[in-house]
């Protein structure tokens, strides 16, 4: 009798081990899904500051390059638009665009004469080169 009493002991212990490990394990989870919400609320909030500040930069850009102006043309006919787009750019987001997407020529070079496909191009320009590069 004493031996089985022992055996109910050993196993009740056992249990109320297995317990706080189960415990410990949930809490483990919960404070690693607890990190993982903090970092994808962190990611948000990084891409909503990053275009805002690309959208800050881009005006920065349009008033420096043309002073608003859709109709500018510079460096010899080769710079057109409200940001001055060169056509190799134009060729380059293009490239960008198919290689992500697989959609061939997206954008003309008459698209640069528009300010919101100036801006797309830019956007797309300036993000494609900014996290291909972002440690320099």
């Amino acid at each position: 009798m004493k031996y089985q009493i022992s055996n109910f002991e050993q196993l009740e212990a056992e249990a109320a081990r297995m317990s706080d490990k189960d415990l410990r394990n949930d809490w483990c989870h919960l404070r690693q899904r607890e990190e993982e919400l903090e970092y994808e609320l962190y990611l948000e909030k990084e891409k909503q500051m990053t275009n805002e500040l690309l959208a800050i930069l881009i005006s920065a850009l349009i008033q420096v390059e043309s002073g608003g102006n859709v109709n500018a043309i510079g460096d010899g006919g080769k710079a057109v638009g409200c940001l001055q787009i060169q056509a190799n750019c134009v060729d380059d987001v293009n490239r960008i665009i198919d290689r992500k997407y697989s959609i061939p020529n997206t954008y003309g070079y008459d698209n640069r004469k528009s300010r919101a496909k100036s801006i797309d191009m830019c956007k797309i320009y300036l993000t494609y080169y900014h996290s291909k590069y972002k440690e320099f």
